[in-house]
């Protein structure tokens, strides 16, 4: 059993005792059509207790039995090294074995967690699991797939990926696999897809027994909050241009409204996260926009169209928050500083954003059904995850998801130097001085990664370096189409690479560059510890070392300790040497706020910068706190009128509107056309109108929070009034639903078939889109000073 971590209190080693009993287990002389026949009988033993459990296996661990978990995953272990030739280190058993108990858990990048969420998956889909492995983004979905294929069809397993471009048999083929390697987010929109189905053929089973996350904590906190959303063109009654792009429009008129604002009548906090009318602001708009009182409940709409139009003016950043192509707005991921796919603002924002930069409306859509990712993710029976950074979230993961988080140290030391902050007063002073460490590196021939912050800043210091004779590569969100290439040869000697944050990435970057080392998956072919030939490369690796390694040179504060850890983490790999820096100035935004001139008071040093951070971090989680509150009646109505439709689709339930309202007329149909076939129309009707009317309803949730604030006025709680009005809507919708079911059995022509909704105009949107929402990130800083105004 090893030490306890230093600081940490907790065994860098758990289930030491489980791990060594493996290890008793010799297989290596075994054939292979016995150790498959052990992993077989070991299943079955599984499955079994399994259905005797009438339940997942939370600890499944515990459940098997100690000599019973040691034995499949002994066997899983031989079978990892008769399939890749990879011997498992003791950190990846224990990951894998906390994984198998629905832990998070955080090992170091390079340590082979994707290698060890495998064997987790194996050994629960050999219980009988669907077992999802959610990764970040397509690429790595299909390279962890390919790489793991074989280890799981020698285990008897079936194994399959899904990414964006697969079509609908792929997808049902997907679902159907023992372990499947998909994104969170287009698992969420598969879901989200089944609620547009017409036919009870139409429905693609999502299986929600067992998730592995990868990147814990990017997937199940930064993104978690992100509204992923179904949306197709407007219905056949909606065609006419919209309200919001006309030259009359709330969004048009709020934008050239805007234009006429100065510091007079618009004030923003000093960090940019907050933008608010005057008292004199407050007149003038309500000037310009020909109305009364810009916070009177009839003016909600116009109101929110002004605070949408003032965010895209003060608070949007070309360059940081979005980039302008052929396509329109594009927003830039603040995790990994690429372009986000299948990614919007809220409408209101979104249409603003696009004022701004002068470039046409993107068509009108709406809004067919949403869910934030953390509710769909707690939707799985079992959820578990691994990641690099999970330090300093371990209490959010809980209160969050219920999960615990363990940590595990490297298999060999990390010696990786991380020299203290370097503090600067302005920000030329620290781009003079992050240029001059970057250069004496270079000289040296040590491998550099610089760290920035937004897409501006990184072609920033990409035209410093190369005026100061320092050739570099850039990596950002406007130059994405060599990323690979360009982070697995970011360890190559004396070379510089300047990138946009780290998370995500999915490629190693090794000493030597990617033919530097014989490693694969973090675990070794020898089964210990090994150094590659330094010969390899014609001693790249070597030289790399010698010049101390892989250089992370990082340009200013992050906004919170594990996206700077995530950038840390890319250096000292695996015990290789390494060293980390970062460059503060205090003209960052950060630095702006008044919290941080009253910190400061105290004077100014790194320490209180990192005080600074931590306090940031307890910000943001509130923002993501307060998000989740006001999506938890919403989301209670999705499972409602989810569960309700599902049930009308399969015939489960009968909608029996027209019996009970008119039973008259229905029993007229009935002896007419049948009852199957008066059952069937209604049917219809009923998965018509459920999709339209809880649309609608979308759209007016949509458009009562960015105001709902103003509840403020009347002395209520906005959060009670937010949920006051979902149960009031939902109930109108309700209403809405049966009186339009029974409106359409009186107008529309009945025949053996049922209706023929194309004919009768009530045929859905023939292309649909899926994107996820940007919340903006202000909304919940801190509630609108809107009681400014005498």
């Amino acid at each position: 059993m090893r030490k306890r971590q230093p600081g940490q209190g907790r065994l860098i080693l758990p289930y030491a005792d489980l791990i060594m009993e493996m290890k008793g287990s010799d297989w290596e002389e075994t054939p292979d059509g016995e150790l498959q026949e052990h992993i077989a009988r070991a299943a079955e033993r599984r499955r079994i207790r399994r259905e005797q459990s009438a339940g997942p296996l939370q600890s499944a661990g515990a459940k098997m039995g100690a000599e019973e978990c040691a034995e499949l995953y002994s066997l899983l272990s031989q079978a990892v090294f008769r399939c890749t030739g990879l011997k498992l280190f003791d950190t990846q058993l224990a990951a894998a074995l906390a994984m198998e108990n629905g832990k998070i858990v955080q090992l170091p990048t390079g340590e082979g967690k994707t290698l060890a969420a495998a064997v987790t998956a194996a050994a629960r889909a050999l219980g009988g699991e669907k077992v999802h492995i959610f990764v970040y983004n397509d690429y790595l979905a299909e390279r962890d797939w390919r790489a793991n294929q074989v280890f799981y069809r020698y285990c008897g397993l079936t194994s399959a990926c899904i990414v964006q471009k697969s079509n609908k048999r792929e997808r049902r083929l997907g679902y159907g696999a023992d372990v499947l390697y998909i994104t969170a987010r287009e698992a969420g929109f598969d879901y989200l897809k089944n609620f547009l189905c017409m036919e009870q053929e139409e429905w693609v089973v999502i299986p929600t027994s067992c998730g592995i996350v990868d990147e814990a904590d990017s997937i199940l906190i930064d993104e978690a909050r992100i509204p992923l959303v179904l949306a197709g063109s407007m219905p056949e009654r909606d065609r006419e241009e919209s309200a919001q792009t006309t030259e009359d429009g709330p969004v048009k008129l709020a934008w050239r409204a805007a234009g006429r604002m100065g510091p007079a009548e618009v004030e923003t906090d000093a960090a940019g996260a907050r933008v608010w009318l005057t008292a004199k602001g407050i007149s003038l708009a309500e000037s310009l926009l020909g109305i009364d009182n810009l916070y009177a409940e009839e003016n909600a709409g116009m109101h929110s169209a002004m605070m949408a139009a003032l965010e895209a003016k003060y608070l949007l950043e070309r360059g940081r928050d979005y980039l302008v192509t052929e396509e329109g707005v594009r927003l830039v991921d603040g995790l990994t500083g690429r372009m986000a796919e299948s990614r919007r603002y809220p409408e209101l924002l979104h249409r603003a954003a696009e004022e701004k930069e002068g470039i046409g409306a993107a068509a009108s859509l709406a809004i067919y059904n949403s869910i934030p990712l953390q509710f769909f993710l707690k939707q799985y029976d079992m959820l578990a995850g691994m990641t690099g950074t999970a330090t300093g979230c371990e209490k959010e993961l809980k209160t969050m998801y219920g999960l615990d988080t363990i940590l595990l140290s490297p298999h060999v030391p990390c010696i990786r130097v991380d020299e203290p902050d370097f503090f600067v007063s302005t920000e030329a002073e620290k781009e003079g001085a992050v240029v001059q460490e970057v250069r004496r590196a270079y000289q040296r021939r040590q491998p550099v990664l610089l760290g920035t912050q937004s897409v501006a800043e990184s072609e920033r210091y990409a035209e410093l370096l190369s005026a100061a004779g320092v050739p570099n590569f850039l990596l950002n969100a406007a130059r994405a189409d060599r990323e690979a290439e360009l982070i697995a040869r970011a360890g190559e000697p004396g070379r510089v690479t300047v990138s946009t944050n780290m998370a995500g990435r999915g490629v190693d970057i090794r000493l030597g560059g990617p033919e530097g080392t014989d490693r694969t998956g973090g675990a070794d072919r020898r089964g210990d510890v090994a150094e590659a030939p330094d010969h390899v490369e014609g001693g790249k690796r070597a030289e790399a070392r010698a010049a101390g390694g892989l250089y992370v040179i990082g340009c200013g504060l992050a906004a919170n300790r594990r996206v700077e850890n995530q950038l840390r983490g890319r250096a000292g790999r695996q015990g290789d040497p390494g060293k980390s820096r970062f460059f503060i100035s205090l003209d960052e935004p950060i630095f702006q706020t008044e919290y941080a001139r009253k910190l400061f008071r105290r004077g100014k040093s790194p320490k209180l910068a990192r005080e600074l951070q931590r306090a940031g971090e307890g910000s943001d989680a509130e923002k993501r706190y307060m998000l989740e509150r006001y999506a938890a009646i919403l989301e209670v109505q999705r499972r409602r009128i989810t569960h309700w439709r599902r049930e009308v689709l399969t015939g489960e339930r009968q909608p029996g509107f027209l019996q009970a309202e008119e039973p008259e007329l229905f029993e007229r149909y009935a002896a007419d056309l049948g009852w199957a076939t008066v059952e069937k129309a209604e049917r219809q009707l009923a998965l018509y109108f459920c999709n339209r009317c809880w649309s609608d309803y979308l759209a007016v949730m949509e458009n009562v929070r960015p105001g709902v604030h103003l509840a403020l006025i009347g002395g209520e709680n906005p959060l009670d009034s937010y949920n006051k009005t979902a149960v009031r809507a939902f109930a109108e919708m309700e209403e809405d639903i049966r009186a339009c079911v029974i409106a359409g059995m009186k107008s529309c022509r009945i025949t053996e078939q049922g209706i023929d909704l194309e004919k009768e105009g009530l045929g859905g949107s023939a292309v649909t889109w899926t994107y996820a929402v940007d919340e903006n990130p202000g909304q919940f800083s801190g509630l609108p000073l809107i009681l400014r105004r005498p």
